[in-house]
């Protein structure tokens, strides 16, 4: 009964990390994908949402990984997963933050070897345009949040100058019939 619930843990350790795996490699990929093919550089909340997102997930999988040895002792291809994994997180987390820094890019960077992990299949492929929209998606609704954020500013300020400027006329209004009352 214990052994049938150690095989559990493990399996369930597995699984878990496996899904966190997949979903940082898709997150890395995209990177990769938009480095490479984007003509203009990143936007600095894109940079920051991709950082957050490789250093979170890179983190869940050395945690889980540490959970799994607990356990047992990960097989070779889970090892070299979270080798590859750490790699190529430091590879893009110093990337990203030489270009938030505004250090110039160099353009010929070379992305570790790391074999097939850059072979895409039909699946990862679909996760990849997945995570990809996602992005974009998420961008697209900070950036309307912020530009409906700046025109309800821009409102208010509006409103604040129309009543400075009525508080004027009105001072102005005033010292003329103060001053028209002193010559009577």
């Amino acid at each position: 009964k214990g052994k049938a619930l150690q095989e559990e843990r493990i399996k369930a350790h597995t699984q878990r990390f496996n899904y966190i795996y997949k979903k940082w490699k898709a997150h890395v990929k995209f990177f990769k994908h938009l480095s490479k093919e984007s003509s203009e550089p990143l936007s600095e909340g894109l940079l920051n949402d991709i950082f957050g997102e490789v250093k979170g997930l890179c983190a869940d999988i050395q945690r889980v990984y540490e959970d799994l040895r607990k356990l047992s002792t990960p097989d070779q291809e889970t090892r070299r997963r979270v080798d590859l994994c750490v790699e190529i997180s430091n590879f893009i987390l110093s990337k990203a933050s030489r270009h938030l820094e505004g250090q110039a890019q160099e353009e010929d960077q070379v992305w570790p070897e790391a074999g097939s992990f850059w072979s895409t299949s039909k699946s990862e492929s679909e996760s990849i345009t997945s995570v990809m929209k996602s992005a974009t998606s998420e961008h697209s609704k900070t950036s309307s949040v912020k530009r409906q954020e700046a025109a309800a500013d821009a409102a208010a300020s509006q409103a604040v100058l129309k009543v400075l400027k009525e508080q004027e006329r009105e001072q102005l209004e005033l010292q003329r019939l103060e001053a028209e009352a002193k010559k009577r």
